[in-house]
């Protein structure tokens, strides 16, 4: 038999009447600042831990894309703005507020990332697919020579990457004398940002 804890973690009872394991395990649990998997807001406000919610206490809103996290600031519930890698649900904002939706956590920033061989064509460019394309837009992305065996090869777009939300286009040239790197295979990694 067990008891469970307001933070939903169970302790055992007392497995004799000469220990008071129960009430002792059950402290330790209530002082134990874990993140309380909860499934609404009504099961968050429900929360009754001894001597009332405090600030800094954490849920996890299963309810919410990418269970998302709230903290308790000592009057009300805040969202924690918490960096996805693809692969789970994104929440999207228009692009024309997009540094108030990223503070807001209206928007999840999506990091895409990899090494790509690929080939250049005749004026030295090549184009690296996304695994999935970004919801809504790019933000920045960097390339660089991935294989140390070819050379010190330069990754760059014209002036700067050229991206679209599902390809990344970039211009291969040697670093040291900015010669084109014409129909030759490279291997590439990359990272891109986007939402």
């Amino acid at each position: 038999m067990s008891t469970t804890q307001w933070n939903k973690i169970q302790t055992p009872s007392n497995p004799d009447s000469f220990t008071n394991l129960t009430t002792d395990l059950g402290t330790l649990a209530s002082k134990t600042n874990a993140v309380v998997y909860v499934a609404s807001s009504a099961e968050r406000d429900a929360l009754a831990p001894p001597g009332g919610k405090y600030a800094g206490m954490v849920v996890s809103r299963t309810d919410l894309p990418g269970a998302a996290l709230q903290t308790y600031d000592g009057s009300a519930w805040a969202t924690q703005q918490i960096m996805k890698a693809w692969g789970n649900t994104v929440i999207v904002g228009s692009a024309s507020g997009l540094l108030t939706n990223l503070q807001s956590g209206a928007v999840v920033p999506v990091i895409q990332g990899g090494t790509a061989v690929a080939s250049t064509d005749a004026a030295g460019n090549l184009a690296i697919a996304y695994p999935a394309a970004f919801p809504n837009g790019v933000i920045a992305s960097v390339a660089m020579n991935g294989d140390s065996n070819t050379g010190n090869l330069l990754m760059a777009g014209a002036g700067a990457f050229t991206q679209t939300v599902s390809t990344l286009y970039i211009n291969v040239k040697t670093a040291n004398t900015g010669a084109i790197v014409a129909s030759s295979t490279v291997r590439v990694n990359w990272v891109a940002l986007g939402w």
